[in-house]
């Protein structure tokens, strides 16, 4: 039986530099900004009012005990000189509250040591003082455009304090209302309850997220660190839990299970003959801090000369520590690493891939066809053909193919929540005849085969010589519903259809 045509949309990536912005839920930041000026009230957002259902559906549900006493206040109800950001912001400023968001609080610090990436998700020029109304904006990336979110500045507080995320420095509410904003566009607070810091890392570029397995690490490790810090990619660490009574517990060595960390920096130091590599790490809490090699009040410093040692060697209990290298790997489990993307290209300072993006979905009784167990409807899953060509310099490239799921976080609240996803790649010559598909794509033997995991984003790194690649993203059941979003991104120019 001849397969049914399969509609997609290629996103516009010729010029991202002029890529237009849109308004989330049709909301325009400056339109409403102006009619509460003039109409000399505050804003109260419609589309994400202070009510108990903004904070979640089941542990903060509206009658959960978690949710008692929680009153919405505007920053002036809480300090007398509320600011947006005090002084400079940087990454000490972020402390996490009473929810499980450590994944996008390590990612919101990490975006702070770039300006770059920081002033397209926190536009400039907001603040509580001239044409205040009470209404911020932020951006996001979204699945191939960029979205202006807008929120009202009624924060969640119990006995005069957030409840969530706050600054070290009480007069300064950015953290808050980007964290209002993001819960906004997850559909509550408590829809960000665990996550991955990479999906966090997406969201703030639109680059593409990777992660690297410690325990089975590739050669180079260090020096592809260092290679991204350079490029600015933003990073991030963690150590897997069993299950969730691991969750947050903390380790001898003073570190967290289950929790997310921002990779800030690297360094060498010569060390009794030796040239040591070390990784700087923050901890989103601004507390609780590794006690091993190179922390804060180590005995390794004092072999150090004078001058490294006062610039590097770190004081006071702010979540932000040193380790050397082999500690790192040993101790973390994962390494999350975001790439850039021509999103962040206009500057010129930045390495960025050819990239290329497709939407489609997986629709029960037609497309969605589940993983290769299924031989009998395997085949009828979307497929994407990337053509990758080679140049004068090299005979094979990088490729990075990304598959996110959509608002799937969205829908907890509905009780659903992540599918499981994943795909496959495989090298091709001949995919014209659509009628002999489920035949030809039987036939293939894959060349990658990711793992199958109920995460928004799943993502590989791939070394490709020229030629035709067939990539099938799927879910791992058969008529399981979704939309989707398949990036693929490579060192020299490809096609994509």
């Amino acid at each position: 039986m001849a397969a049914t045509a399969i509609t997609v949309r290629l996103v516009d990536d010729e010029n991202p530099c002029l890529r237009t912005i849109s308004p989330y839920l049709d909301q325009d930041y400056r339109t409403l900004l102006q009619d509460c000026l003039k109409r000399n009230r505050l804003f109260e957002d419609p589309h994400f009012p202070a009510v108990p259902a903004a904070l979640g559906f089941n542990q903060l549900g509206p009658w959960s005990p978690q949710t008692r006493g929680i009153q919405w206040k505007r920053p002036q109800e809480l300090v007398q000189y509320p600011q947006f950001i005090s002084d400079s912001m940087k990454w000490t400023d972020i402390c996490q509250g009473q929810l499980g968001n450590c994944w996008f609080l390590a990612a919101a610090a990490s975006l702070t040591l770039y300006p770059l990436l920081l002033d397209r998700v926190v536009p400039a020029q907001q603040n509580f003082h001239s044409d205040y109304a009470g209404i911020f904006h932020f951006q996001f990336w979204q699945y191939g455009q960029w979205i202006d979110v807008v929120v009202d500045d009624r924060l969640p507080t119990k006995d005069g304090e957030l409840v969530f995320v706050s600054s070290a420095q009480k007069s300064e509410f950015w953290p808050a209302l980007l964290e209002k904003a993001y819960a906004k566009l997850n559909g509550s607070y408590e829809a960000l309850n665990g996550g991955w810091i990479s999906e966090a890392f997406v969201d703030f570029t639109g680059g593409v997220g990777e992660s690297v397995d410690l325990k089975a690490a590739p050669p180079g490790l260090f020096q592809m660190i260092q290679e991204a810090v350079e490029k600015k990619s933003l990073m991030g660490a963690s150590i897997n839990i069993l299950d969730q009574s691991e969750s947050e517990m903390r380790t001898p060595e003073g570190l967290v299970k289950g929790h997310a960390y921002s990779i800030i920096g690297v360094s060498e130091v010569d060390y009794q003959g030796r040239r040591i590599s070390l990784i700087r790490v923050r901890n989103p809490w601004g507390k609780v801090e590794w006690n091993g090699r190179w922390s804060d009040n180590s005995s390794t410093w004092s072999l150090l000369d004078n001058a490294t040692t006062q610039k590097l060697q770190l004081r006071g209990d702010d979540g932000e520590f040193w380790m050397q290298m082999d500690d790192f790997m040993r101790y973390f489990d994962t390494l999350d690493v975001c790439s850039l993307t021509p999103d962040l290209a206009c500057s010129g300072s930045i390495n960025t891939w050819n990239a290329n993006s497709f939407e489609s979905k997986w629709v029960k009784g037609h497309n969605a066809g589940g993983c290769r167990n299924y031989k009998g409807t395997f085949w009828s899953n979307p497929q994407f053909l990337v053509t990758v060509e080679g140049d004068d310099k090299r005979n094979a490239c990088t490729m990075l193919a990304s598959l996110l799921q959509k608002d799937r976080r969205k829908a907890r609240a509905a009780g659903r929540d992540f599918l499981v996803i994943g795909y496959e790649i495989y090298k091709v010559h001949d995919m014209s005849l659509v009628s002999q598909r489920a035949t030809a794509v039987s036939s293939l033997i894959p060349m990658v085969l990711t793992p199958y995991i109920a995460k928004r984003d799943i993502t590989g790194r791939y070394k490709l010589t020229p030629g035709q690649y067939l990539i099938i993203p799927t879910t791992y059941m058969p008529q399981e519903e979704s939309s989707f979003n398949l990036r693929v991104f490579t060192e020299t120019q490809h096609t994509f259809r």
